[in-house]
């Protein structure tokens, strides 16, 4: 299959311990990309950082305490989100993006890059945001999309069906 695999479900269903599963079993070097990771202190949550599979990591939103809003950092997405999943669509078997969700999509950069990748079908898997937003709404409706929900009942073989599928 080649196209866009993506988990989605609710919060805290333990989609990206599964993609971390994935790239396990598929191998590392043979994906690339990124992992969004929540930024805490002192048991809350201050942000979000971008992890890519090769190390790097780099702030993507932090928390404006007077207002209880995040502060995206668009120019983190533009100079690592899209190059990493560009250059790995080109030298990688398998795209990972953990989570495609609304502060990832404040750029259009990150946009169009989905769209490249889909276009060329590229063999992405990932997880995305479980609610309605209207970009993703569309991205979800394309034909090489495919969307499965992860929920306390599969969680634990939804990482070896997908390791099949995509072998």
């Amino acid at each position: 299959m080649t196209g866009f695999i993506l988990l989605t479900g609710k919060q805290t269903v333990a989609k990206s311990a599964a993609i971390r599963q994935i790239v396990d079993l598929v191998g590392k070097e043979n994906c690339g990309g990124f992992f969004i990771e929540e930024v805490r202190e002192n048991g809350k949550r201050t942000g979000f950082k971008v992890v890519t599979l090769d190390g790097r990591e780099a702030v993507l939103a932090e928390l404006n305490l007077s207002s209880g809003k995040y502060k995206i950092s668009p120019q983190v997405i533009d100079t690592l989100c899209v190059p990493i999943l560009l250059q790995s669509s080109m030298i990688k078997k398998y795209i990972i993006i953990d989570e495609i969700g609304p502060i990832l999509l404040q750029s259009e950069n990150i946009k169009n890059t989905l769209l490249l990748l889909l276009n060329d079908n590229k063999q992405v898997i990932g997880t995305v945001y479980n609610d309605s937003y209207p970009w993703l709404d569309n991205l979800k409706k394309r034909e090489n999309v495919m969307l499965l929900d992860i929920n306390e009942g599969n969680k634990d073989t939804i990482p070896s069906v997908i390791q099949k599928m995509v072998k």
